[in-house]
């Protein structure tokens, strides 16, 4: 069982409540991004995306994806 989308809202939330603050880097916060196929919808990974702006207009992405075992 993969906990990303879990993960992923927690991060959300703590990134959302620093840009909060008028010391912090971080502008703006996307919602969390699924891993879909573009064409058909269906979920392609257990990878969740967020988008963030920092202060400055920069853009970033930060993605939590299961780590396979080999």
């Amino acid at each position: 069982m993969a906990y990303c989308d879990a993960i992923s809202f927690v991060l959300r939330k703590a990134m959302q409540e620093d840009s909060r603050s008028p010391l912090s880097y971080i502008k703006n916060v996307s919602g969390v991004q699924w891993d879909l196929h573009e064409e058909h919808g269906y979920m392609m990974s257990t990878a969740k995306s967020i988008v963030v702006e920092d202060k400055n207009g920069k853009h970033y992405k930060v993605t939590v994806e299961e780590l396979l075992d080999d």
